[in-house]
């Protein structure tokens, strides 16, 4: 097989030592049909995304369970600033877990 005169791709995952985010909230979907199989069909999110998020746990590209992408506003001013393409931002709606401790400091 010939290999194609084409820039190369790659795949976004997300690293196996990152836990997905919780949902903290089933999301609507609005439906529609496919038009080329009616078995078939594409569904939407209407309103923002939900997540339960340990602040220390989110990173420049944090993953949730139904593989939505989270990105920091640092990746996103990167990919601003060289004009990445092939993407949409909308809001996310970013809850705590009950309660978050914060860590003491000791005085040496």
């Amino acid at each position: 097989m010939a290999e194609t005169m084409t820039p190369k791709f790659w795949l976004l995952d997300a690293p196996r030592n990152q836990r997905p985010l919780e949902r903290a909230a089933e999301p609507a979907y609005d439906e529609t049909a496919c038009p080329a199989n009616d078995r078939h069909a594409i569904c939407r999110r209407v309103d923002d995304l939900r997540v339960i998020a340990h602040p220390s746990g989110l990173r420049d590209f944090t993953w949730t369970w139904m593989s939505d992408m989270l990105i920091s506003p640092k990746a996103l001013a990167l990919f601003k600033q060289h004009r990445i393409t092939g993407f949409e931002v909308r809001g996310v709606v970013a809850e705590y877990p009950n309660p978050i401790k914060a860590q003491t400091t000791r005085a040496l």
